[in-house]
């Protein structure tokens, strides 16, 4: 028995007892016995949110819209990983390599991870000269997530359809010895494929591993959720409500004519204006006569305040301004200002959380040409630097008045003490560069403080 296998067992073994125990609801049986973790949406419903949230993105502005901010927010002017000597030289050729080009894919990347809240990025590796490949995978096309025997959280494989593998079984991720190799005795479906995470032990043989990163993960979960979640429901209505307006607008250019005469001469006019009165032509009659033209009346102003509720809802799910989407209401700038600061947090969360897909994947192909003796510097994750991009023009200039302000205050406390204290210094020195938006590492100010004492 397989690995994999084994870990299937024991989880539908699991799910069995939930049910023995009277547990109710899906949630027993796919957290437990499911191909994801316990806090996941049924495979139908998480499938459906990534198909809905691909098709809304698409097809609706707003959508469009609210993926668009945050990319060119996070992604800003772009992230570059830099590293010492021969890692940052093979990281150079990996980022910029003609088969990557991830200067270039990093926007779309992100645009895959706010969408569907999971990005599944596969790693070639070429072993002519240890370089990897990066092919990203579509969130629907991961079946299943197997988790180490002893951390739930620690995925070791997944399960991916075979048709976008190129339909071999097992080719992507399993070596000859590997316990998900196909030959093994009880293999995979031959509709699927493996591939397996830098985190199993026969990662290094393997020919290509599969990274995973996810946002928006709840706790127990294996899979992140879309930054569109909230707002598909609130997108399809305002979609539906504007759609129907169009559909009554284009029905209120038609139009009836009232023709009111007196009674005796109802049947005769009637058949006299049978046909209506071509445009441009003169109608010629008596005081007897009247025309009136009547319309559809859609009362369209009525129509004005549902419409802003749900605009209203869709920036409140999104995180972000309504005047971002470009709905400028009656928001002046110090409201725009106050809207701003809790979207701009936001978009720095999301921006740290992309520079740690950049460096891991930076790291995790570094390491692999390096099992495979193509590099000889040891691998180390920590020498990889990126520098993130201003998510917002303005901060510099805050940071830099909080900054000079800060110091000037500093040099007149300074000034007033009867020596210099190397105590307080490196109390004060940590905090200015602290509000310039540059922080001092502990090790950093040390050394200062010893270049200051003459040491």
């Amino acid at each position: 028995m397989t690995w994999l296998d084994r870990w299937r067992q024991r989880r539908q073994l699991a799910a069995a007892a939930d049910l023995r125990e009277g547990a109710g609801g899906w949630s027993a049986v796919v957290g437990a016995g499911g191909p994801f973790g316990r806090g996941d949406r049924p495979p139908d419903d998480a499938t459906r949110q990534y198909n809905d949230a691909l098709l809304a993105w698409r097809t609706n502005p707003y959508a469009k819209r609210i993926i668009d901010i945050i990319t060119d927010y996070t992604v800003g002017d772009g992230l570059t990983p830099v590293a010492p000597g021969e890692l940052g030289r093979f990281i150079d050729t990996f980022w910029t390599h003609p088969q990557n080009r991830l200067d270039l894919r990093l926007p779309e990347l992100m645009d895959e991870l706010s969408r569907a809240g999971d990005l599944f990025l596969v790693l070639f590796r070429n072993p002519a000269d240890g370089m990897s490949y990066v092919r990203a995978v579509p969130k629907s096309e991961v079946v299943e997530i197997a988790a180490a025997e002893n951390d739930w959280e620690r995925e070791v494989a997944y399960v991916v359809r075979a048709s976008l593998a190129g339909g071999e079984r097992g080719g992507g991720g399993a070596g000859e010895n590997s316990p998900l190799h196909p030959r093994s005795p009880a293999p995979l479906p031959s509709d699927t494929t493996v591939f397996l995470s830098p985190a199993h032990p026969d990662a290094a043989a393997a020919d290509a591993v599969m990274l995973h990163y996810s946002i928006n993960r709840p706790v127990g979960a294996l899979l992140g959720e879309s930054e569109l979640a909230s707002i598909l429901p609130w997108l399809r209505n305002y979609s539906r409500m504007l759609e129907d307006r169009v559909r009554l607008n284009w029905a209120a250019r038609a139009f009836l004519w009232f023709v009111t005469v007196p009674t005796g001469r109802v049947n005769a006019k009637a058949e006299q204006y049978n046909a209506p009165p071509e445009p441009g032509s003169i109608v010629v009659h008596d005081d007897g006569e009247r025309w009136e033209m009547q319309a559809p009346n859609l009362h369209g102003l009525d129509a004005q305040h549902d419409l802003r509720a749900l605009r209203q809802a869709i920036s409140a799910g999104s995180g972000q301004p309504p005047h971002w989407h470009g709905d400028g209401g009656d928001i002046n700038r110090a409201v725009a200002g106050a809207m701003q600061d809790p979207a701009v947090r936001h978009l720095r969360r999301r921006q740290r959380h992309l520079q740690h897909v950049v460096v891991d994947l930076c790291a995790v192909a570094y390491e692999r040409a390096y099992a495979l003796g193509r590099v000889r510097r040891r691998p180390d994750r920590a020498a990889i630097r990126v520098d993130l991009p201003d998510i917002s023009r303005e901060d510099n200039k805050s940071l830099a008045l909080a900054a000079e302000r800060l110091t000037g205050a500093f040099s007149g406390l300074l000034a007033a003490l009867p020596s210099f204290s190397p105590t307080l210094a490196g109390q004060l020195l940590p905090l200015i560069f602290k509000f310039a938006g540059e922080p001092l590492s502990p090790g950093l100010t040390g050394m200062i403080l010893d270049e200051l004492q003459g040491r």
